[in-house]
């Protein structure tokens, strides 16, 4: 799967004893563990070159300014605009406890960075009668706008239909 497709574990574990025709039964509980951590190893060597291309394209304070939990977020909503390339924006909703303790919202965005388009999300969670606690704003150097939001629940009675805002 993640680039360890064809390869074989060590011989010593993967092939049976000479002439035995058989896999000892020691040998054949460990072969799944080991192709188990090649496997592990292989798709983290991949998650740690993707995080390394997704840093490269952000400004230096980003990785100041995010947490492991948030770049793996960040890695799949590029990978989710990359695959569909109809899809203009990407998003990602999660419940977040604010800096007072209180729970809040956290909204994850990229788009297709353009003159107005931080004031437009602004505008549409007002409308939707959220407060914005906290945002927290990166453009790559490829175009797009990754914005992340600490957001107050909605007030109730305060919001205006979607096809408003």
């Amino acid at each position: 799967m993640y680039g360890a497709a064809g390869r074989s574990p060590s011989p010593s574990l993967s092939t049976p004893a000479s002439g035995a025709g058989k896999v000892e039964p020691a040998t054949a509980t460990l072969q799944p563990a080991v192709m188990q951590q090649e496997q592990l190893a292989s798709a983290s060597t991949l998650v740690l070159q993707q995080m390394e291309e997704l840093v490269s394209l952000l400004p230096p304070h980003y990785v100041i300014s995010t947490v492991l939990q948030d770049r793996l977020v960040h890695l799949q909503l590029f990978k989710h605009l990359r695959n569909n390339p109809h899809a203009r924006v990407g998003s990602h909703w999660e419940h977040h406890t604010d800096r007072t303790g209180k729970q809040a919202l956290r909204l994850h965005l990229l788009f297709e960075d353009q003159a107005g388009s931080l004031a437009a999300v602004a505008g549409a969670l007002s409308k939707a009668g959220v407060n914005i606690l906290e945002a927290v704003v990166f453009c790559t150097n490829t175009g797009f706008a990754l914005d992340i939001f600490s957001l107050s629940a909605p007030t109730p009675g305060a919001a205006v239909p979607a096809d408003q805002c």
